[in-house]
């Protein structure tokens, strides 16, 4: 009697290996092309009704014949910069395969590689290898989108108190997801001519992240809540600023202004906004994302 350990190979390439994630998503690394798999399957492939998403990363350059076959809970598929050929089969019968995110340029694609897949399909706008000749079904059905080509600049007004970054990879048909990092909360919004629209924010543990569609150009403004002079600073006269700005005594000096002012975040400055701003100066009150 004794007792037996399951070992699981990583390896599915010379130089190619695989991890799976509790989150679903399986990511595929190494430098090279991926074995063929015409009368074989894939070591990964006893997780298969676990993998949500197959992220395939920078250095590996060919998806091998009948790789991801049959895997019908796959719903996402992210092609490294470095692909260069997707082989037979290579997604067949990939039924809840509905996004196709490739970050690099054209591919060569095996006739068949999506049979049976109805899937949206991004490619980068600016890369001219992307031709309409290359945007074909591949024994699928595939809706071609190009994402990219927008100016995305961020208005800082926290005196380098917030810090923002691009989530990457995220980049796709005109959706942007970033973070921002400050000890103090903020306001997070998109300009829109000389108006401000706020952005819902999702915590999770200390990362504060916002997603937003854009289908231009678009500038994020950033502020502290409380900071109604947007000076970067959070003092007791701009409690009094929001109680004058109720009387009709003070203007604020423009829309981000006035989300900073609305220190709840309820969509109204009201007197308890200028009254946990005092509360948060004298250390009695923490101002919540």
């Amino acid at each position: 009697e004794g007792s037996v350990t399951w070992v699981c190979d990583d390896k599915i390439g010379d130089d190619v290996t695989w991890y799976l994630a509790e989150n679903g998503k399986l990511s595929i690394t190494g430098t090279g092309a991926t074995w063929d798999y015409f009368s074989a399957i894939p070591n990964f492939y006893v997780f298969s009704s676990e993998v949500k998403t197959a992220e395939i990363g920078e250095g590996v350059t060919g998806v091998g014949d009948y790789l991801f076959f049959d895997m019908d809970a796959l719903e996402i598929v992210v092609l490294g910069p470095d692909v260069e050929t997707i082989g037979d089969w290579a997604f067949d019968n990939c039924n809840a395969l509905t996004e196709i995110r490739f970050q690099g340029e054209a591919p060569s694609f095996a006739s068949n590689c999506f049979n049976g897949v109805t899937a949206t399909a991004y490619y980068p706008i600016d890369d001219p290898t992307w031709t309409e000749d290359v945007r074909q079904d591949y024994g699928g059905h595939i809706t071609w989108v190009p994402y990219g080509g927008y100016s995305i600049t961020v208005a800082n007004y926290t005196k380098g108190k917030a810090t923002t970054s691009l989530v990457p990879g995220l980049l796709y048909s005109g959706v942007i997801t970033f973070t921002v990092s400050c000890d103090q909360a903020a306001v997070v919004a998109v300009k829109n001519g000389d108006e401000y629209t706020r952005l819902k924010c999702t915590t999770v543990g200390d990362e504060h992240r916002y997603t937003l569609v854009v289908g231009d150009n678009v500038e994020i403004a950033v502020a502290l809540k409380g900071d109604v002079n947007l000076d970067g600073a959070v003092k007791s006269s701009e409690a009094t600023m929001i109680k004058r700005a109720i009387a009709g005594t003070y203007n604020f000096k423009d829309a981000l202004a006035a989300l900073a002012a609305d220190v709840n975040g309820d969509g109204e400055v009201k007197a308890s906004d200028a009254t946990m701003l005092a509360r948060f100066i004298a250390g009695t009150y923490t101002i919540k994302w």
